[in-house]
């Protein structure tokens, strides 16, 4: 092989540019996908500890009823809700 044979091997400047460009494309989105997610996230944390504020309200509702011995005056449906949601 000649040296000329060599060079047409090497890419050209546009190829590069080109390449880089790709390059930095998928970069972005990767960006773009990773702020997606972290956005995600954060608004399941947010949602996480909602619910736990909401089940240890529950927590003390039923603890409430308990001391005053109402439980048994609940209707089954919303004894078993609660229940569920306690537990």
């Amino acid at each position: 092989m000649t040296s000329r044979t060599s060079y047409q091997l090497r890419p050209t400047g546009y190829e590069r540019t080109r390449t880089l460009a790709d390059k930095e494309a998928e970069v972005a989105k990767l960006n773009a996908d990773l702020d997606e997610r972290s956005r995600t996230a954060d608004s399941q944390r947010i949602e996480i500890v909602a619910l736990k504020i909401q089940i240890d309200a529950l927590k003390d509702q039923v603890a409430d009823l308990r001391k005053r011995g109402t439980h048994d005056r609940l209707g089954p449906e919303r004894r078993r809700t609660i229940m569920r949601l306690v537990r």
